[in-house]
């Protein structure tokens, strides 16, 4: 029987985001591990109807921030990624939407 196993990271959930910070770990040479309880992407990934986006949502109430031109970057880096040529590799994944429209209303009457 061999010893506990030694990590530089430990990665909690299996959503979007946990896969794709183990993706950048590992390629930037870390040792790191996925933890999940369950089944990965159904957590939160699952319960936002598994759209990835670059936070617009967030903005619903159509005023811009500071964040205005990191989201602004992100539809070419996600293209990039599908594409094989971002940050992680998804070039085998075929999306099940170019787009997704937000209904946004300036009240709530």
């Amino acid at each position: 029987m061999s010893g506990p196993a030694q990590v530089d990271v430990a990665v909690i959930g299996g959503g979007i985001a946990g896969l794709w910070l183990l993706a950048r770990l590992q390629k930037a040479g870390y040792s790191a591990v996925l933890l999940e309880a369950e089944a990965l992407g159904g957590g939160q990934t699952l319960a936002s109807q598994g759209i990835v986006h670059g936070g617009l949502k967030y903005a619903i109430n159509l005023t811009l921030g500071s964040d205005s031109e990191a989201l602004a970057d992100m539809p070419a880096r996600w293209r990039a990624c599908l594409d094989g040529r971002g940050e992680v590799d998804l070039h085998g994944l075929k999306p099940a939407a170019e787009r997704h429209l937000f209904w946004a209303r300036r009240t709530l009457a």
